[in-house]
């Protein structure tokens, strides 16, 4: 694959992840990889009944997702055989570099959205598909050379079944979630103490009082403009100077 191929698939790769993340997180946490899946499992973040409906579900879409791609140009998936992965390097690399890719990935997507984060910046969670998005760009640009990129054992799995090529396959599994669960407790060990605990119930309902009182003040501020505004409409309209557009309007030409 030439330099430009590596980089058109490498946007491509990490746009659609941050824009699928960014529709899906509030439906399902927006895994869209079992790796990911697995590695909020471990972080208690998920139970792991919805952990397996969602592997499963992401295994379902990725077959159905290399079946389409099949249909929509059956010469160029048998050329690429279907684009799945293959190994340019030895296994030992290759099985490393999943590993590295997947620890990126899975880095970004616990960091992005630690809960315990949003309570410190504001803009945290409307940047999370963002960072998760440009690590998926980050790790197709290291691996595609070598591996062709896996870091989605579900993404491996479809694309194997429908082009019927199980070369090395283990790999696509085994390194994604060595560190699915490798990560997790990495982060752990090492960020949790960067950031402060999320706040309890009373924390957050103090927070929210002077808010509601601050909203409260603006509308007490607004009501007499309002007031106002409807008693110099009252005397134009006596004094006969309101005009037919404003007569059809009402008050609406005041709001």
């Amino acid at each position: 694959m030439t330099e430009t191929g590596i980089l058109r698939v490498s946007l491509s790769a990490g746009f659609a992840y941050g824009v699928l993340n960014w529709i899906f997180h509030s439906v399902s946490g927006g895994h869209m990889n079992p790796a990911v899946t697995v590695a909020t499992m471990f972080n208690c973040r998920i139970s792991s009944a919805r952990a397996l409906f969602y592997v499963g579900a992401q295994i379902v879409g990725a077959i159905a997702g290399a079946a389409m791609a099949r249909a929509m140009d059956p010469g160029s998936f048998r050329a690429i055989q279907g684009g799945t992965n293959r190994l340019n390097v030895g296994w030992r690399a290759g099985f490393m570099g999943e590993i590295m890719g997947t620890l990126l990935v899975v880095f970004a997507f616990l960091v992005a959205y630690d809960r315990r984060r949003r309570y410190e910046s504001d803009h945290v969670n409307v940047l999370a598909p963002l960072m998760v998005g440009l690590a998926v760009t980050a790790a197709h640009l290291f691996l595609v050379p070598f591996t062709w990129c896996s870091i989605n054992p579900a993404r491996s799995l479809g694309v194997a079944i429908i082009a019927n090529r199980w070369t090395k396959h283990w790999i696509w599994w085994v390194g994604p979630l060595v560190a699915a669960v490798a990560g997790p407790l990495i982060y752990e060990s090492f960020f949790k103490h960067f950031y402060s605990t999320a706040p309890t119930a009373e924390q957050l309902k103090a927070r929210q009082v002077p808010y509601d009182q601050e909203q409260s003040y603006a509308q007490q501020q607004q009501l007499p403009q309002y007031g106002q505004q409807q008693q110099q409409y009252g005397q134009r309209q006596q004094a006969g100077i309101v005009d037919e557009e404003q007569r059809g309007m009402g008050m609406s030409s005041f709001k």
